[in-house]
């Protein structure tokens, strides 16, 4: 993804009540937006990372984190997602604080390496769990110490609640989050690895498959999604729902621009409730 910024108002040390700021990182780089008490979008700011080693991401994190104009204002609210692979979903049955570390070990194959982030989803009666590397949490703790960390896939969650059958997607650069939903509760919920678009496709089909879907159910998809991928989906699903947001493509001043990889970073404020 290209960089991207827009200002309507340059954003001051002292900000007006009300004013949130959201941030989200990622494998494809670092997205902020700011937003008035009516939430009316201020300003909006995407750096592509153009390294994928762990140790060169985060010292481009450091350098937008510690350089941003964004960052250094004071504000109402600051949310701050980490949006990698490795998450999942936790009935509130089996979720406990000292059992939770043994559930990501057994899941991940691995101890999670940093801070484990909860979010409840009273709704489904379960928690969505991921992975805060520490020294993101301090960075960002640094530089806006009342922030609140959210995990990745929440916007996804939170967009299948109160449907009915559905697939949902969010495309990253080299994997996928997928939820699956029937009769507005949980099915699935996992993350694939992807190569190509037909890894999405595969992977997505075989899921509608396994939980036994009919046609009536949806496809909503969001994320790093281009023209092929979407008329690759809509073979096999009828008339997929791109999110995106056509209002950012107008303030960025380019209509042909891909607003759907930002849909998580434009909703994180009505998340974290």
């Amino acid at each position: 993804m290209q960089r991207a910024r827009f200002f309507t108002e340059r954003p001051d040390e002292d900000a007006p009540a009300g004013t949130t700021l959201a941030v989200c990182d990622g494998v494809e780089g670092c997205s902020l937006c700011l937003r008035d008490g009516k939430g009316r979008l201020l300003a909006f700011a995407h750096e592509p990372y153009e390294d994928d080693a762990p140790d060169a991401r985060f010292a481009r994190l450091r350098e937008i984190v510690e350089g941003e104009p964004m960052m250094a204002g004071r504000y109402e609210r600051v949310f701050v997602s980490v949006s990698f692979r490795e998450k999942m979903l936790v009935p509130d049955r089996f979720y406990g604080r000292e059992e939770l570390p043994v559930l990501w070990a057994f899941h991940h194959e691995s101890p999670a390496s940093g801070h484990l982030l909860r979010h409840a989803v009273t709704e489904w009666g379960a928690r969505l769990v991921s992975a805060l590397p520490e020294r993101t949490r301090l960075l960002f703790r640094r530089v806006q110490p009342g922030c609140r960390f959210l995990p990745g896939g929440l916007s996804l969650v939170r967009l299948a609640i109160g449907m009915q059958d559905g697939v949902f997607i969010d495309v990253h650069g080299d994997y996928f989050d997928l939820l699956v939903t029937r009769d507005g509760r949980p099915l699935l919920f996992n993350a694939f690895h992807h190569e190509t678009k037909e890894d999405i496709l595969y992977f997505t089909l075989n899921a509608a498959r396994d939980c036994r879907l009919d046609e009536r159910a949806s496809l909503v998809v969001m994320g790093v999604v281009d023209q092929r991928l979407h008329a690759l989906l809509s073979r096999y699903f009828a008339a997929p729902r791109l999110l995106a947001d056509p209002a950012l493509a107008t303030l960025l001043g380019d209509v042909s621009f891909n607003t759907s990889p930002f849909v998580h970073l434009l909703n994180l404020h009505t998340c974290a409730s």
